[in-house]
C-alpha cells in the first residue's frame, strides 16, 4: 500500500494518521518457518517536527510455527512498533534521530506494505519454544518427552573421549 504524501507535505497540518491491512504472501519478504496466518494489522501517524517528519506505525499479527524442541505447533500474537524518519532530500544529513531508520520517499509516495513486513521479519524470534521448561523429543526413539517419558538409555560420548572408557575396565 502506497500513500501520497505530496498533500500533507504542503498543509500545515502536523499530524497524518493512516491504517490499514498487509497480506504476508510470502513473495515479498521470506519468512522461513513461520507462517503469517492472517492479515497483518497497523495503525501509524506521521508527525511534522520542523522541516522533518517522523513515523510511528503500530503493528499487530499473529504466526504460527513448530516449538524448536519438540516440533508441536504453535500459534503466537504479536505486537510491534515502526519508527522512522522520513527524509525529502537523500543528500541531507542530520544528527538527530540516528537510531530511527531514515526513509528517502521516491516522488513523495511511502510505501506502507514495505515497511510494516520488514519490522514484522525482524521481530519474529530466533526460535519458538512452546514452553520455557520444554523437554523436546527423545534423540532415540522419538518419543515427546512433555507428554511421556521413554526408557530409552542415553550414552553421549565425546567421540575425542570414548578411548578413555575402556582405561577402568577392570
Amino acid at each position: 500500500m502506497r500513500i501520497d504524501l505530496s498533500n500533507f507535505f504542503r498543509q500545515d497540518e502536523g499530524v497524518l494518521r493512516m491504517e490499514g491491512e498487509v497480506e504476508a504472501d510470502g513473495s515479498t519478504i521470506d519468512f522461513g518457518e513461520y507462517v503469517i496466518d492472517r492479515p497483518i494489522t497497523y495503525k501509524g501517524e506521521i508527525h511534522r517536527t520542523g522541516y522533518s517528519y517522523l513515523v510511528t506505525i503500530h503493528i499487530n499479527y499473529s504466526y504460527k510455527a513448530k516449538c524448536a524442541r519438540c516440533l508441536v505447533d504453535i500459534s503466537r500474537e504479536m505486537e510491534t512498533t515502526f519508527n522512522g524518519k522520513i527524509e525529502r532530500n537523500r543528500n541531507k544529513e542530520e544528527e538527530d534521530g540516528k537510531d530511527l531508520e531514515v526513509i528517502y520517499l521516491e516522488e513523495n509516495e511511502l510505501d506502507v506494505a514495505k515497511y510494516v513486513l520488514m519490522e514484522v521479519a525482524s521481530s519474529l524470534p530466533m526460535r519458538v519454544l512452546c514452553d520455557e521448561d520444554c523437554k523436546g523429543i527423545c534423540p532415540q526413539c522419538g518419543k515427546n518427552l512433555n507428554e511421556d517419558k521413554c526408557d530409552c538409555v542415553i550414552e553421549d560420548i565425546d567421540p575425542r573421549l570414548e578411548k578413555l572408557k575402556d582405561f577402568f575396565t577392570e
